[in-house]
């Protein structure tokens, strides 16, 4: 614990501040991208398929778009 701990104060904490502004910015983006056009174009655009994935559970309507990825 006492590592964990360690790390956290000597480098994470700073580095967690830096994250979230970057998460932010990077979320108001996508938000504003996605208002401006048609969810399927925007799912086409990010992941190059026509379709969105299947349902699960089938026969609900999708409400949010979750994107999560790395660079």
């Amino acid at each position: 614990m006492g590592l964990w701990r360690r790390y956290w104060e000597v480098h994470f904490k700073d580095e967690s501040i830096r994250c979230v502004q970057i998460w932010g910015q990077s979320i108001r983006e996508q938000s504003l991208a996605l208002s401006r056009q048609d969810a399927h174009e925007y799912v086409k655009k990010l992941t190059g398929k026509s379709e969105l994935p299947d349902r699960i559970p089938q026969g609900y309507a999708a409400l949010d778009i979750l994107v999560a990825g790395g660079h």
